[in-house]
């Protein structure tokens, strides 16, 4: 029923193929189609926070994190650069996400997971290749001496 339902919608709204949508947001485990766009543009605001939250830490690390200062020291500036670049899209998908948890619009919901589909294509390679970078540099052992202290 979950296909069906999604088909109205993606001819209504020209959405991507069920099929796409449901191997990134497995849709099809859902179980009412009740408010469909809204349960998909919910699986894709947290996608994106999920994918984000760690972005943010190299961008802008927490001096209270230890993962975030370690993290952040494998990356370089131009690396980082890169990073905003594709943190602005998916920020941009967040903003948009919230606005349609406001309005319960459902051509708003439409947007948002047309707008998602179009920049999780041309960002997904460079978030993967990042997300891997930020898990091995905790196999690595680091070159600066790190200084855990107390500043009770």
């Amino acid at each position: 029923m979950i296909k069906e339902t999604y088909e109205k919608y993606r001819k209504k709204y020209s959405l991507p193929p069920y099929d796409e949508v449901n191997a990134e947001m497995e849709i099809s485990s859902f179980e009412s189609e009740d408010f469909l766009l809204r349960q998909i543009r919910k699986k894709i605001a947290e996608r994106v926070e999920a994918i984000t939250t760690p972005l943010a830490s190299i961008l802008q690390p927490s001096a209270d994190s230890l993962n975030d200062m370690h993290e952040c020291r494998f990356f370089d500036d131009k690396e980082k650069g890169r990073i905003i670049d594709f943190y602005k899209k998916l920020m941009f998908i967040s903003r948009m996400a919230l606005e349609a948890d406001i309005s319960h619009d459902e051509k708003t919901e439409a947007s948002v997971i047309n707008e998602y589909f179009k920049t999780w294509a041309e960002v997904k390679n460079d978030v993967v290749l990042f997300l891997g970078r930020l898990k091995s540099c905790w196999e690595k052992e680091t070159e600066i001496e790190e200084k855990l202290e107390y500043f009770g």
